[in-house]
């Protein structure tokens, strides 16, 4: 699956990619605002995180956002993994 992800990373635009980082920052930010580091927390890499966490924020995007750009973001980003076997 990693072969993929990094095909996927090669495929997207540059505000595909900015969605990408953003909800990985939301994601590491959230943690550390409920301070689960300390309890021994470690985040996933990238790869992990694409291929799961953001498949599920990037499945509930409507629910999530009215923003346009980032549901049209989500969904391309979405096509491109399912083109790509990352997902079903």
């Amino acid at each position: 699956m990693k072969d993929q992800i990094n095909k996927l990373l090669f495929m997207l635009d540059e505000y595909e990619l900015r969605f990408i980082i953003r909800e990985y920052d939301y994601y590491l930010e959230e943690a550390r605002q409920e301070d689960k580091f300390k309890d021994g927390w470690i985040p996933v890499c990238i790869n992990e995180f694409i291929g799961a966490e953001l498949l599920e924020i990037i499945q509930d995007i409507e629910k999530i956002t009215d923003n346009p750009d980032k549901i049209r973001d989500a969904k391309n980003i979405l096509m491109f993994m399912k083109t790509l076997g990352i997902i079903a």
